[in-house]
């Protein structure tokens, strides 16, 4: 299948794209931060990471499905889930206190969830059950380049501040809105 086939997938999984490429800067630069300005060591990056994965557990296990039940569409979640995440995304650039970005960052990945599940649901359901693991193949790509740009974007460091690629991250994650804005329901997508 050629996604030029399925017009359909291209908003999700644009929104996709930039949401994850925001979200990859952060977590490459978050860390950065936590070394530079707060003086974590190896293991308390170590706990940082735990801390976001408490995040990312609370948000599949106990949040994304209320989020879900109130909003009730893909769409409607991504853009809730982006706009929350972009938001506090570009709130770690600020001088907040060590305990404030482990905070931010348990918020930042609930939120996580919300686009994640909700823009791969778009993108699969709006393609034949039978492509639904090409989208996801796109998908996880698209994942691996946002990694390979975001660990590139490092070799500026010595240019920029490292607030400043928190900041990218979150602007692009607001730009995610603009692809999620144009996901239809899906009865008016239903795959052929």
């Amino acid at each position: 299948a050629r996604l030029k086939d399925r017009p359909e997938a291209v908003p999700p999984l644009a929104s996709f794209f930039l949401f994850q490429l925001g979200f990859l800067i952060y977590y490459t630069f978050i860390l950065v931060l936590m070394q530079r300005v707060y003086g974590f060591g190896t293991a308390g990056i170590g706990l940082f990471s735990v801390v976001m994965g408490v995040g990312f557990m609370a948000g599949s296990a106990f949040c994304y499905g209320p989020v879900a039940g109130w909003l009730k569409e893909e769409r409607k979640i991504a853009i809730f889930g982006h706009a929350i995440c972009g938001t506090l995304l570009i709130a770690s650039a600020l001088p907040v206190p060590a305990m404030g970005q482990m905070a931010l960052t348990v918020l930042i990945c609930i939120a996580n969830v919300f686009g994640y599940v909700s823009l791969l649901t778009a993108a699969s359901s709006r393609v034949p059950e039978t492509e639904r693991g090409w989208v996801l193949g796109l998908s996880a790509a698209g994942v691996a380049v946002c990694v390979f740009l975001s660990g590139f974007l490092t070799r500026l460091l010595t240019h920029l501040p490292v607030e400043s690629f928190l900041v990218l991250g979150g602007v692009l994650v607001l730009l995610a809105i603009l692809p999620a804005l144009a996901i239809r329901p899906v009865a008016e997508t239903a795959p052929a």
